[in-house]
């Protein structure tokens, strides 16, 4: 991370936003706020492409935790920040996902309806067991390793709560 901040805030909670679908963290309301107004605008012609393997980048992820570490944002006195600050302080680096075959095809699919503008969603399963780790080593080939996660300690994976209910109803 370079010297110089990204944001200007003067405490953790400043870095919460919200909207009708829900309460995020990780960027300033004002922030917040603009971008979404350029994605939502009827005059725009935007696209907006929303993976679980975003939050997992390390290209987005690390930065917001190398930030708070950096600026010493560990504890909050707002419970429901405390829950969120750990869960980026202490949570896994990784979300683990299928890429196979399926989820190639999936993911090329979506980004020609993009590239048309054509809108659509889609929804994927996450399971909490059936992941692997996979090393590759030159004298014995793929070496796998199970891996446990519990998607409650991952950052940036959010329960959609209620939101098909509220978008079916605003139909």
């Amino acid at each position: 991370m370079t010297n110089k901040k990204p944001i200007s805030i003067n405490s953790v909670e400043e870095l919460t936003c919200s909207n009708k679908f829900g309460t995020f963290f990780g960027v300033p309301q004002s922030v917040f706020d603009q971008v979404w107004q350029e994605l939502s605008s009827p005059k725009k012609n935007s696209v907006a492409y929303v993976s679980m393997e975003i939050g997992a980048d390390p290209d987005i992820f690390h930065p917001v935790q190398d930030f708070l570490k950096e600026e010493k944002y560990t504890k909050s006195s707002d419970p429901n920040i405390q829950k969120i600050l750990d869960k980026y302080l202490q949570g896994p680096r990784k979300i683990p996902n299928y890429s196979g075959g399926l989820g190639v095809l999936a993911g090329d699919t979506l980004k020609s309806f993009a590239d048309t503008h054509i809108p659509v969603m889609a929804v994927s399963l996450l399971y909490r067991e059936g992941y692997f780790s996979q090393l590759v080593d030159s004298r014995v080939g793929q070496i796998d390793q199970a891996t446990n996660w519990s998607p409650e300690a991952t950052p940036t994976l959010f329960q959609l709560q209620d939101l098909i209910n509220q978008a079916s109803l605003s139909n």
